[in-house]
């Protein structure tokens, strides 16, 4: 703009300048100002602060489930107002954990290879619900299948927002997917609610405006602040590929040549898919064939938060060595949070949203790791240095707080 408007002429300058002044003149005056305040005042005297009006809430996710969005789900839920009646449509499972927490679950989808999702679109009808909100990865729905919702609930008048785990177009061949051609159905959508701000902006690109951040939650435990020798390194998630744990363990390998009693911890539960089975076998053959079976302790079952944090709290350091993956934001890295020890992370852009508060390594490589990791070991002082950030981030990022923000969404 600097440039163009040296190439401009006197009377186009004088034109902009013009066009400057009749819009501050004509709706900028103090009057103008006096006037917009008191009709904002006004809103206010009417607005409905105690709110008492029950809201019959559709939430349409994984649910009770091994699976991160399912343990998503559940901690959002916890913090919501009894104002709520809330029905969960969830994807259809062999593997639900607790029975007990049925008794308000429809189940009546599967996943992104459904034909139609016309039965859980007649379930919405009939619950008589007027908001939903949907937590949409491309695993749960295919494109034209959100599409669908979308447009029959908004025929039907019904509040829609989406919370989206993942944004990124998927290229895999013969798993092509895209938001971008369902645009006009989005904007239909009240609220857009992703987790980066990267995130926004997918979205701004596609000129859509009606989009807000939601962060990710965590558990506060209220953990003081340690300083600990470095003894025991360890990771948490899912044992998937994209989870970097082979790389880890060749990393581990390099590190006990100058640590010598140095342990690594997996707490890495087998996700419910043959591909997780295939990696995990990958992953032990690895860690005999390096002989650090004395040094390397793994834990697959899928367990309690209580069990997970028993394990994690024994760590002194804790490592997030992710590779290349769709999602928008880490549920695992929440739990490394969580502990108030210092935390490396590979540079991926699905730790955006914690960059303050982390270490990243210099790359990918099991040597870049290794100079990175032992870097921060050998320099104490920088490796805690981002620890006091760390426990305000989790006051910040409370799940009560963060449900708060979502029911004001609905609300709004």
């Amino acid at each position: 703009l600097l440039k163009e408007i040296t190439t401009l002429s006197k009377e186009e300058k004088e034109l902009k300048t013009k066009k400057a002044y009749n819009l501050i003149y004509n709706r900028f005056k103090w009057e103008d100002y006096r006037y917009r305040t008191e009709e904002f005042i006004k809103q206010l005297d009417n607005q409905e602060i105690f709110l008492s009006k029950e809201v019959n809430l559709g939430w349409i996710s994984s649910y009770n489930t091994k699976c991160g969005i399912a343990t998503y789900s559940d901690f959002l839920l916890k913090e919501f107002s009894s104002r709520f009646n809330i029905t969960i449509f969830a994807n259809s499972s062999d593997e639900v954990i607790d029975k007990s927490k049925e008794s308000r679950v429809i189940r009546c989808w599967k996943n992104r290879n459904d034909i139609s999702n016309q039965k859980l679109i007649d379930n919405i009808l009939e619950k008589d619900i007027s908001a939903v909100v949907i937590n949409f990865n491309f695993a749960f729905f295919s494109t034209q299948n959100l599409k669908k919702i979308v447009e029959e609930l908004y025929q039907n008048s019904i509040k829609i927002i989406i919370i989206f785990h993942s944004i990124a177009d998927i290229t895999i061949k013969g798993l092509e997917a895209s938001l971008k051609d369902i645009k006009d159905s989005l904007k239909l959508v009240n609220t857009l609610l992703v987790h980066t701000i990267d995130d926004m902006n997918f979205f701004k690109n596609m000129e859509l405006t009606n989009m807000a951040l939601l962060p990710h939650g965590i558990r506060n435990r209220e953990k003081e602040i340690e300083i600990r020798e470095i003894k025991t390194i360890a990771t948490y998630g899912f044992l998937l590929p994209h989870k970097g744990i082979l790389e880890l363990i060749e990393t581990f390998a390099i590190l006990k040549e100058s640590f010598k009693g140095l342990k690594l911890l997996l707490v890495n539960s087998l996700y419910p898919i043959e591909e997780s089975r295939e990696y995990y076998l990958l992953c032990k053959q690895k860690i005999e064939e390096l002989g650090l079976n004395s040094s390397i302790e793994m834990h697959t079952d899928f367990l309690t938060d209580e069990e997970s944090f028993r394990l994690l709290d024994s760590s002194d350091l804790l490592i997030m060595p992710y590779r290349k993956t769709q999602e928008s934001a880490s549920g695992a890295i929440r739990y490394a949070i969580s502990t108030m020890r210092p935390i490396v992370c590979t540079p991926q852009p699905i730790f955006s949203d914690v960059e303050d508060i982390v270490h990243f390594t210099k790359g990918f490589t099991p040597k870049e790791m290794v100079d990175s990791i032992k870097y921060l070991i050998e320099n104490q002082n920088i490796l805690y240095s981002k620890i006091d950030r760390q426990r305000e981030w989790i006051i910040e990022h409370d799940w009560s707080n963060i449900s708060r923000k979502l029911q004001s969404f609905i609300n709004s």
